[in-house]
């Protein structure tokens, strides 16, 4: 079920930009208008089936898809391609030309091809600093604070009308993306040398430029936007050489733009001195139908407990260790992982050698097990909980039925971690201060390779009574952690939970949820009732001290 373990995929400071480890260069993918500040964004790790090292990238969204920008990879071309065939299907794709040709080959559609430019700033000329207008034309400087978004439109959609290569057809998206560039929520922050040309009272062009994080040409100042009404040519060059002189006289050695492939504007940047610095396709991968069997579960499940974990040792072809010492407390954490058939025996010596120094034992089966098998696990002093692992297809339905009236909002985690702390205190009486909290801390690693989404109810007073954890990665995720205070239950907090849940995962383009569930009490068929299928089983092994 799983080869050898080729390296760490993530080390302990994942929170680092790369995520791929230092055995060979990584391979880089991007895509070239970026639309937020990408530096400590967290990213979503896939392996490959062998459990080896895969693909890394930040997850966005474009037209409604979600979107696989900044990739990071150090397998070849063709391991990249299955997996992301396999990981990722309909969503879009940031490439370098080679991966996107090879994609599309495999039934890939482009949706944009891009090409960065940029200026060396002391190439502007002598007169650009304030260049001449025509009559009854003036510059002025762009004040987000005081800016009517509305005042632009009218001049920005001229610029761009049908059967341009970058004509938006939706306005209201058009209108919401200017909200975001000139607020500086995308990009960063508008730079003084932003411009519009006035006529009046009238906009008739516009150059924005943001202050991206980075160096050029994937940081510094980089325009969001250029356009001029199609009645009032060269005006766009006049604004750009104006910009390239005032960044220079401020310090800032380059300039940097984007161009559509077959935008005609791309002849006078380079006219200006612009020349190429990188280009990107963004692509839609072909649609597939993931499968929501045992296999795919398991692979899904096995994938997180890699990727969070601090150290792996691989104790033989089908067991894996898992060690955290920041989190003695943690049985998840200190475990070993049996991922097909071994011998009884072989699985208890293991678990010894690999938790030798542990307060306790943990061994966690990713299968079916035999009742001989358990009960040689139970003779050596362990107690057993089988579980079941369920899938469910997200739906479009899902989308609808989320309600705007739900009790569920999506919250950060520390509006969760003092009810979690509340509820560890419940279930587990005897536990200890130092217990418990490493119970709740160990949440932060969730974030590790996964988008996650923390939702909540809340009581009248603001305090949580309720929650869960949804954990995706590509287009999978699990529903983890579903709670709900003793006093609150029985009132459709769970319910909501699921709802809210489903809803999230159909917004994130995921297609299958996960989950596990005790096999022998009511949440399973709670769930089911809910729409997940069981497909398979996971057994866990616990020995809360070791026996000498």
């Amino acid at each position: 079920m799983a080869g050898p373990l080729s390296r760490r995929l993530i080390s302990e400071s994942t929170a680092a930009a790369s995520t791929l480890g230092p055995a060979t260069p990584a391979r880089h993918y991007r895509d070239i208008v970026t639309h937020h500040d990408v530096a400590d964004e967290p990213r979503e790790v896939l392996l490959t089936r062998e459990g080896i090292s895969g693909v890394s990238y930040l997850r966005d969204t474009r037209d409604g898809a979600p979107l696989a920008d900044l990739l990071e990879s150090n397998l070849d071309e063709a391991q990249i391609i299955d997996l992301v065939l396999d990981r990722l299907p309909g969503w879009q794709l940031a490439a370098d030309p080679a991966l996107g040709r090879a994609l599309l080959e495999r039934g890939a559609m482009t949706v944009r091809h891009a090409h960065t430019l940029a200026i060396d700033t002391n190439l502007a000329g002598t007169d650009w600093h304030e260049p001449t207008l025509p009559d009854g034309l003036n510059f002025v400087g762009v004040d987000p604070s005081t800016l009517d978004i509305m005042s632009l439109m009218p001049s920005q959609r001229e610029a761009y009308p049908p059967g341009h290569p970058d004509h938006d057809p939706d306005i209201g998206l058009n209108i919401g993306l200017m909200v975001l560039i000139v607020g500086g929520e995308i990009l960063g922050p508008l730079v003084p040398e932003s411009a519009l040309v006035m006529n009046g009272d009238e906009v008739v062009a516009g150059l924005l430029i943001n202050q991206r994080h980075g160096r050029s040409p994937h940081g510094g100042p980089w325009v969001a936007d250029v356009w001029r009404h199609p009645d009032h040519r060269g005006l766009g060059t006049l604004l750009l050489k104006r910009a390239i002189a005032r960044l220079r006289d401020r310090g800032e050695p380059h300039l940097t733009l984007t161009v559509t492939e077959g935008n005609p504007a791309r002849a006078r940047y380079e006219a200006l001195g612009f020349t190429l610095a990188d280009e990107a396709l963004r692509i839609r991968l072909p649609e597939a139908t993931l499968s929501a069997g045992l296999d795919t579960a398991r692979a899904f499940l096995l994938e997180s407990m890699q990727v969070r974990a601090h150290q792996l040792v691989s104790l033989g072809d089908s067991m894996i260790g898992v060690r955290d010492d920041r989190y003695p407390f943690s049985y998840d954490n200190n475990a070993v992982l049996v991922l097909d058939d071994m011998p009884a025996n072989e699985v208890v010596a293991a678990a010894e050698h690999h938790l030798a120094d542990a307060g306790h034992r943990q061994v966690t089966i990713l299968a079916s097990v035999s009742a001989e098998w358990a009960q040689h696990l139970v003779d050596a002093g362990y107690s057993h909980q089988p579980m079941v692992v369920m899938t469910r297809r997200v739906t479009d339905l899902d989308a609808i039925e989320t309600g705007a009236e739900s009790p569920v909002a999506a919250t950060d985690e520390p509006g969760v971690a003092e009810w979690v702390t509340t509820l560890w205190g419940i279930d587990l009486p005897g536990a200890s201060t130092d217990q418990i909290r490493q119970l709740v801390d160990r949440r932060a690693l969730l974030d590790i390779g996964s988008t996650v989404v923390r939702l909540a109810a809340r009581d009248d007073s603001g305090h949580v009574v309720a929650s869960c954890d949804l954990i995706a990665r590509g287009g999978i995720a699990e529903v983890d952690a579903v709670s709900a205070h003793p006093d609150h239950r029985q009132r459709g907090l769970g319910r909501s939970l699921m709802r809210a849940a489903c809803g999230e995962a159909h917004r994130l383009g995921v297609r299958v949820l996960v989950l596990t569930a005790l096999r022998d009490d009511w949440p399973r068929e709670w769930y089911a009732r809910l729409g997940f299928d069981t497909v398979g089983e996971q057994h866990s092994f616990t020995r809360a001290t070791p026996t000498h």
